[in-house]
């Protein structure tokens, strides 16, 4: 998209990329924590306390001097979603102390991740990017650091197995599909 001109990248002093570069390994790290956090929890549990995230924003914006002038119907909105994700969700709710621990860390991280975000779009870190430009710049810095996790943990090996091992170029092309809609989501 940067090479038809659909955006111009913004240009970023030293202490601005170190900025960056910080917001990205808490990108990554928001992401692996949540992942890992499945192995620990069912979906429908992980979902209905990811559902709170929004409450988790509020606070952590309010902790950090944001301006939290709004209306209180806005706040009450905020139980019907959870309700809601649960409703959505509904099935086995189980899951273990350590689970329970990274699924809350995983929403803290997306939290804090949410309100960082703001204050590089729009808010007092002034990077002044907007959003296909910071996709431009984070997505490079999370696959070097996933992969870079990837290779620690073994996960690459299991996945260069996986592909390679006779499940097909189909996956690999529901997986391309699944990273493009992730891309358009974002």
């Amino acid at each position: 998209m940067h090479r038809t001109g659909a955006f111009t990248p913004t240009r970023l002093d030293a202490q601005q990329k170190k900025i960056l570069y910080q917001f990205s390994v808490l990108y990554t790290v928001n992401i692996a924590v949540s992942n890992i956090s499945l192995n620990y929890v069912t979906i429908p549990f992980h979902q209905v306390v990811r559902g709170t995230v929004p409450v988790f924003t509020l606070a952590i914006s309010a902790a950090s001097g944001g301006d939290l002038r709004l209306p209180a119907l806005a706040y009450a909105s905020l139980v019907p979603v959870v309700v809601g994700v649960g409703l959505a969700t509904y099935g086995d709710y189980s899951w273990t102390a350590l689970g329970l621990l990274l699924t809350l860390l995983g929403t803290l991280l997306a939290a804090v991740k949410t309100v960082v975000t703001n204050r590089i779009l729009v808010g007092k870190l002034q990077l002044k990017l907007g959003a296909l430009d910071l996709l431009y710049r984070l997505s490079p810095l999370a696959f070097a650091q996933t992969l870079v996790w990837s290779l620690v943990t073994g996960e690459f090996v299991r996945a260069t197995e996986f592909v390679y091992g006779g499940v097909g170029w189909q996956v690999v092309g529901a997986l391309a599909a699944n990273g493009a809609i992730a891309f358009v989501l974002n």
